[in-house]
C-alpha cells in the first residue's frame, strides 16, 4: 500500500511540473475575483454603517425643578445620546414636528408629575409617536417605560426618606431641598449606569471593522477556492479498462485518495500559510505568535475537512458532471455558512442553530476570534470529532468502493 501511495504520489509531482506554466494563472486569478467580490460587500457595509439617531422631543407641562433636572439629564446621557437625538421644545412645536416627521416621537412630563411622584401615586410618562416612523417610536416608548419602571422603584425609596424626615421634625423648605437632593442620587444612579436604556450589544465586526472583516473574509475564499481548483487539478478520470488494470496490481480507490489527500494538504498549507502572511502584512493585523500558530491549526482542519467532504461526493456520485455540479454547490453553501460573506448575525434564528454543524462554520467564527477580537484559545474539539467522522466515512466508502469494482 505504501508503495502504490508513493507512485501516485510521484505521478501528482510530475503532473505539477508538466504544467507549471498554468499554476500561476490558476492561483491568481481567484485573487482578482474574491478581491473584487470583497471589495463591493465591504463598501456595502461601510455605507450601511452610518448609524441613524432617533429624534425625540421632550415636552414639560409640569414645569418643575425636578422635571427640568430630567429634561437636562437625558439630553447629557452618554448611553441616551448615541442612539436619540433629544431636543425639549413645548408642545405646539412637537406637534409641528411630528406632522412634518421631524420626530420620531416625544415625551410629554404631564401636570403635577413630581408632586404625584412625592405623594406615592402612580406617574407615567405619555409617549406621543409619529405613525411614519413605527419602529423608532416603539424604541422610544420601550424607554419611557424603562425609564418609569426605575422612577417608580425609586419612589419607594424617597417616600420612605421623607416619612424619616418627617418624624425628625425638619422644616418643610430644608425637607424640599433634601428630597431634591435625593430625587437627583437617585436619578443620577440609573442613568449613571446605563439602566435606562437596556440593549443587547451584539458586535457585528462585518460593521464596525469592514475592511478588517472582508479582509478575513478574503483570505478565506481564497483558500477554499485554491482548494476547489487544486482537487480537480488533480483529479483524473480513469477509463474502465485503465481501472480494470490496476486492480489486478492491488491498486485501491482509498490508496489514490490518500495519495491526492497528501499532496493537496502539503500544497494548500503552503498556500494558506503564505497568503495568510500576506494578508496579515497588507491589513496590518496586530497577531500574537501562539495566535497565528492557532489559525493556522484552523485552517489545517478546514483543508482536511473540505478535502473529506469532496472525497466523499466523489464516491457517492458516479456522473462526472453531477459530481462537479454538486461540489461545486455544497463548496458555495459551505462558504456562505461561514459568515464569511453575510454575518451569520442576520440569518434568521433557526438557520443559526444549525451552523453548529456546520465546520467552516466553526473555522471562521474562531478565525474572527483570534484576528479580529484578539482572543488567545480557540475550540478544536468540534473540529477534531468532524475531522475523525469524515475519515472513517471516508475509509469505508473507499474500501467498498474497491471491493464492489473488484
Amino acid at each position: 500500500m505504501i508503495k502504490h501511495v508513493g507512485l501516485f504520489l510521484q505521478n501528482h509531482l510530475l503532473q505539477i511540473k508538466r504544467k507549471w506554466w498554468s499554476l500561476p494563472l490558476l492561483l491568481l486569478f481567484p485573487i482578482f475575483i474574491i478581491g473584487v467580490m470583497m471589495v463591493l460587500i465591504a463598501s456595502f457595509f461601510s455605507m450601511g454603517n452610518k448609524d441613524d439617531v432617533v429624534a425625540v422631543g421632550l415636552v414639560d407641562r409640569d414645569q418643575s425643578e425636578e422635571t427640568r433636572f430630567i429634561m437636562q439629564l437625558l439630553e447629557e446621557s452618554s448611553s441616551i445620546s448615541s442612539v436619540l437625538d433629544i431636543e425639549r421644545m413645548d408642545e405646539t412645536e412637537a406637534k409641528q414636528a411630528i406632522a412634518e416627521n421631524e420626530l420620531a416621537a416625544y415625551l410629554l412630563f404631564p401636570d403635577a408629575f413630581i408632586d404625584d411622584l412625592y405623594r406615592g401615586e402612580s406617574v407615567e410618562l405619555s409617549v406621543v409617536g409619529n405613525r411614519k416612523q413605527s419602529v423608532s417610536s416603539q424604541l422610544v416608548h420601550e424607554l419611557a417605560n424603562s425609564a418609569v419602571r426605575h422612577i417608580s422603584v425609586s419612589q419607594a425609596n424617597i417616600l420612605t426618606i421623607q416619612q424619616y424626615a418627617k418624624q425628625l421634625g425638619m422644616s418643610e423648605q430644608a425637607r424640599d431641598d433634601f428630597m431634591m437632593e435625593q430625587f437627583q442620587s437617585y436619578l443620577m444612579e440609573t442613568l449613571g449606569k446605563d439602566q435606562v436604556l437596556t440593549q443587547e450589544d451584539i458586535k457585528n465586526q462585518a460593521t464596525a471593522s469592514p475592511v478588517n472583516y472582508y479582509g478575513l473574509s478574503a483570505w478565506f475564499g481564497l483558500v477554499t477556492v485554491w482548494l476547489f481548483l487544486m482537487y480537480h487539478f488533480f483529479y483524473k478520470e480513469y477509463s474502465p479498462a485503465i481501472q480494470q488494470r490496476m486492480m489486478l496490481y492491488g491498486v485501491t480507490p482509498l490508496q489514490q485518495f490518500i495519495a491526492r489527500f497528501m499532496m493537496m494538504f502539503f500544497i494548500m498549507m503552503l498556500l494558506a500559510i503564505g497568503s495568510f502572511f500576506g494578508f496579515h502584512e497588507w491589513w496590518a493585523w496586530d497577531l500574537a505568535g501562539e495566535n497565528i500558530r492557532r489559525v493556522m491549526i484552523l485552517i489545517g482542519f478546514y483543508v482536511i475537512l473540505l478535502i473529506q467532504f469532496l472525497l466523499l461526493i466523489e464516491l457517492v456520485v458516479r456522473s462526472t458532471k453531477l459530481r462537479l455540479f454538486l461540489q461545486f454547490v455544497m463548496m458555495a453553501v459551505l462558504f456562505v455558512a461561514s459568515g464569511a460573506v453575510i454575518p451569520t448575525i442576520y440569518f434568521p434564528s433557526y438557520i443559526q442553530d444549525l451552523l453548529n454543524l456546520i465546520f467552516s462554520y466553526h473555522v471562521f467564527v474562531w478565525c474572527e476570534e483570534l484576528v479580529l477580537n484578539q482572543r488567545y484559545y480557540a475550540d478544536y474539539i468540534p473540529l477534531i470529532g468532524m475531522s475523525a467522522i469524515g475519515g472513517v466515512v471516508v475509509w469505508v466508502l473507499a474500501i467498498w468502493k474497491g471491493r464492489a469494482a473488484s
